[in-house]
Parts: structure tokens; C-alpha cells; sequence
């Protein structure tokens, strides 16, 4: 799972990075404490990064590839299984 730290969390990273942790550490380590938050594409951009527009697959979700500021690669899924059909 993709998230930005809100703080800076020893042998994880800084304060604003994007990091890919394990679900449960995210769920019942740093979001309860408030370290670190959903990494969304609105939020990457917000720190300074890229982002695509979000793209609909049809029953699962959605999926963006974003840039962070530092120049690494990632993509972000969210579950949705009202993501509707794309546009032709």
C-alpha cells in the first residue's frame, strides 16, 4: 500500500515521501497514529509530484500512475466496483 508520511518514521522515510508499505503495518501502525495518510493522487500532486487522471476499470476500480517529486514511478489502485465503462 502506497502512502505519504506525515512524519518522519525511522528506517521508513521522510516527512512528504511516498512509500509502499504492508497493509496491516499502514492500517494498524501509521494511520491510527496519524504518520502517514492514503497516498492519492491529488495528495502527490499537492507535495509537488505528477499525477494522471484516473482511469475507470470497469468493475474493480480505479488506477493512476504518478511521479513523485523525487522522480520515482509508482501507480495507485482503489478498489471501486462502481467504476463505470470508459469512454469510447
Amino acid at each position: 500500500m502506497k502512502v505519504v508520511l506525515r512524519e518522519d518514521v525511522d528506517k521508513l522515510g521522510l516527512r512528504g515521501e511516498v512509500v509502499d508499505v504492508a497493509r496491516g503495518y499502514a492500517r494498524n501502525f501509521l494511520l491510527p497514529r496519524k504518520l502517514a495518510e492514503p497516498a492519492t493522487p491529488a495528495r502527490v500532486k499537492e507535495l509537488g509530484g505528477e499525477s494522471s487522471d484516473p482511469m475507470p476499470v470497469p468493475n474493480m476500480g480505479w488506477f493512476a500512475t504518478c511521479t513523485d517529486p523525487h522522480g520515482n514511478e509508482f501507480g495507485i489502485w482503489q478498489n471501486d466496483t462502481s467504476a463505470p465503462m470508459p469512454e469510447q
